[in-house]
């Protein structure tokens, strides 16, 4: 399973409400309704940011964790069987005529940063028999 994950700043003409709205509706569409794009991939997911994040993500310092670059618009999460699939949607007359305009109407690209991860997964409930449920919250590695 490939993951690209992209932390997405903004484009700077828009406010934080013109991005949500666009970003979840018109750019959503798309990538939902042509099938030259949603047939390679296995999941496309879009993160938004939550009221308040700046300041509970100050807490994170505590343990750690920095909190100097959470300062992104949202975070796009797109799962592909393999490379040649992301491929083959990124070349696609569809992709290049009508996603990569929108991104470029949506993204400030100089800002925003991509990562193509291969996912390892630790936890995950949905794969848990039905009615059992993990002792005390945690989860036994495998």
């Amino acid at each position: 399973m490939i993951k690209m994950i992209v932390l997405i700043k903004r484009n700077p003409a828009l406010t934080r409400e013109e991005f949500d709205e666009h970003w979840r509706h018109v750019h959503a569409r798309l990538v939902r309704e042509l099938p030259e794009v949603s047939s390679c991939m296995q999941r496309y997911v879009q993160n938004y940011m939550i009221a308040g994040a700046e300041q509970a993500s100050d807490e994170f310092g505590d343990v750690g964790l920095p909190t100097d670059d959470l300062d992104f618009d949202g975070i796009m999460e797109a799962h592909f069987a393999s490379m040649d699939d992301m491929t083959r949607m990124t070349s696609s007359e569809s992709y290049l005529s009508f996603i990569r305009p929108d991104e470029e109407h949506l993204v400030d690209a100089a800002r925003s940063k991509v990562y193509l991860t291969e996912e390892y997964v630790v936890v995950d409930s949905d794969r848990r028999p039905p009615g059992e449920a993990a002792a005390h919250g945690h989860e036994e590695a495998v």
